[in-house]
């Protein structure tokens, strides 16, 4: 789709990693991952707010422990970051960065609070209920948890679903993380 940049990105029992570049995704060299990889995300870019040629707008994108990819387009990023009043982890210039850093900022308000899992599930629905514009958002953080979310129908319902997956273990949802969300609109 995406001819603008092309990149990847994996979590495993060891940890996670990325690796991104503004070439096709045919021009993207895949190196071996490791056998215990799960799961796994990649994504190719067209480029619409951040110049390819800076790195750090293209996907996925690393915010703290967060790490995503967003395809869609959101109106109000620079609203977000006030609003969260975390200007100062913008590294880009592209919207999608947003998502990301409030998913990371939700995370650490929340502390101790619950498990990873829930953390997670618990910020990626705050993002959701604040952003406008479109959007289909694979978050996941360093704690092999991976989150997948989508923009449905004329109702734009969201549904928003925490896969966790490592080495051995069956891929299992948390809690509450399965949820219905009404999005805002103007």
């Amino acid at each position: 789709r995406g001819r603008d940049a092309a990149g990847y990105a994996w979590v495993n029992e060891s940890g996670s990693g990325l690796y991104k570049k503004n070439v096709p995704g045919g021009q993207l060299h895949v190196g071996k991952l490791p056998a215990d990889t799960q799961p796994f995300i990649a994504h190719t870019r067209a480029a619409t707010k951040g110049m390819p040629s800076n790195n750090v707008n293209n996907h996925p994108i690393r915010s703290g422990p967060i790490v995503g990819i967003h395809n869609g387009m959101l109106w109000n990023d620079d609203d977000l970051f006030e609003m969260m009043d975390i200007r100062e982890r913008r590294q880009g210039f592209v919207d999608s960065e947003a998502i990301f850093a409030g998913i990371a900022w939700g995370t650490e308000k929340l502390g101790g609070n619950g498990t990873a899992e829930y953390r997670l599930a618990e910020s990626l629905t705050g993002v959701l209920e604040s952003i406008d514009g479109s959007a289909a958002v694979a978050p996941g953080a360093r704690a092999r948890g991976m989150a997948f979310e989508r923009q449905e129908g004329p109702q734009r319902e969201r549904a928003a679903e925490i896969v966790l997956g490592g080495a051995g273990d069956a891929a299992r949802r948390s809690p509450g993380a399965s949820r219905m969300l009404r999005r805002r609109t103007c």
